[in-house]
């Protein structure tokens, strides 16, 4: 567990910060928290849940109305940043045909259902983690619910490429610690 202080550079800026450690051990390796997705691409008719555009997925036009949603035509916006996170909920009127509302911005838009919003915006493959982030951006990152980020040995940041994903960074862990290929 770290101890932190704000120690100030002068009085015009806001202040570096510097950090304390209760041991050695801590200070070489600390602790790294990754966010999980509630649920595993479920969501609720009362209340919503964070979802992002998937990195393998295509952007994702979202309806103004249920109607034009069921139809897939009329006056939409496409979601296509995988960066984005939006909010999601069932649509209990539309149930039978999967309406998904989507808040975005603070407007509600319709889709029928698609895998290409999930609850996660990283995932694991066997021993590999796919993000668009990199391991360090632990703020940004949601993982699936059952993945284990410690059983994982290769990190690839990947961006949307055609129709799937195409890797610009990756990473494999030494002694616990994320190492950047080169």
């Amino acid at each position: 567990m770290a101890l932190r202080a704000v120690v100030p550079n002068n009085a015009e800026t806001e202040g570096s910060t510097t950090y304390w450690y209760k041991s050695k051990a801590i200070a070489k390796h600390p602790s790294i928290t990754y966010h999980y997705a509630a649920s595993n691409d479920s969501y609720y008719y009362n209340s919503y849940t964070s979802a992002f555009l998937q990195a393998d997925g295509q952007p994702v036009k979202l309806y103004t109305t249920p109607t034009n949603a069921i139809a897939n035509s009329g006056k939409h916006v496409t979601l296509s940043s995988i960066f984005k996170k939006v909010a999601v909920r069932w649509d209990e009127k539309y149930d039978k045909q999967d309406v998904l509302y989507i808040r975005v911005n603070g407007k509600t838009y319709y889709v029928v259902d698609t895998a290409d919003i999930q609850s996660s915006n990283s995932w694991k493959t066997g021993t590999t983690i796919s993000s668009p982030y990199v391991p360090t951006s632990t703020s940004k990152i949601v993982l699936r619910r059952g993945d284990k980020v410690a059983s994982a040995t290769t990190w690839h940041k990947v961006i949307h490429y055609g129709k799937g994903t195409r890797t610009v960074a990756s990473w494999h862990k030494n002694k616990g610690i994320w190492v950047k290929n080169k």
